[in-house]
């Protein structure tokens, strides 16, 4: 590293060593970017995880009120669950 450093000086007579390195600031904008992205991803998955656990107390609902035991609406849905995904 030292000798482009100097290589820098000797071709650059722009070049001001006390000025952070140019790969500095894109980094960390990148990283911002890539931390703001992480959080919309977890906000969206957790809006997603919602409407299903609405979804399905819904099923719940609707089959209770069909005289659907809700009891044997859970089992069936753990059961359904817990299957190897080779059979879904």
């Amino acid at each position: 590293m030292a000798t482009t450093r100097k290589a820098r000086d000797e071709h650059d007579p722009y070049y001001d060593p006390a000025e952070p390195e140019a790969g500095v600031l894109p980094s960390l904008a990148e990283a911002v970017i890539i931390a703001v992205a992480a959080v919309i991803a977890l906000f969206a998955l957790y809006e997603i995880h919602e409407s299903l656990d609405q979804v399905g107390q819904s099923i719940t609902v609707s089959a209770s009120t069909r005289g659907v035991d809700a009891q044997v609406m859970q089992m069936a849905s753990a059961a359904h669950l817990d299957a190897p995904t080779a059979t879904r």
